[in-house]
């Protein structure tokens, strides 16, 4: 039905439709909250990645960083640190960012 160029040109077609629709895919290995390089977001983020509450220290991984209360992350103070989630406060603002109950395995007494 169709030549050889044909074909190819027919391929060229179909992979240009086909980028853009595959670029809108979530990505399931992304951790939660993540977010691409030049994105529409406004201001900085935080993701919990780790709370650890032990009898004489609390402590949680923000992104990335380990934090107590009272250290700064990102721009935000570490308010409170409780066994599901951090208060932060940015500019005038109190954010509790969630740990993904998911990803609790063991709570440390």
């Amino acid at each position: 039905m169709f030549n050889k160029t044909g074909r190819i040109v027919l391929l060229w077609i179909m992979a240009g439709v086909m980028v853009p629709a595959a670029a809108q895919l979530d990505d399931p290995t992304r951790p939660p909250g993540y977010r691409l390089p030049g994105g529409t977001q406004t201001g900085p983020s935080w993701h919990v990645n780790t709370i650890k509450i032990g009898e004489r220290e609390r402590i949680a991984i923000i992104n990335g960083k380990r934090v107590r209360v009272g250290d700064s992350v990102d721009g935000a103070r570490v308010m409170d640190i409780q066994p599901g989630h951090v208060r932060l406060r940015y500019k005038q603002e109190v954010i509790a960012i969630r740990l993904v109950p998911e990803t609790i395995h063991k709570q440390f007494r």
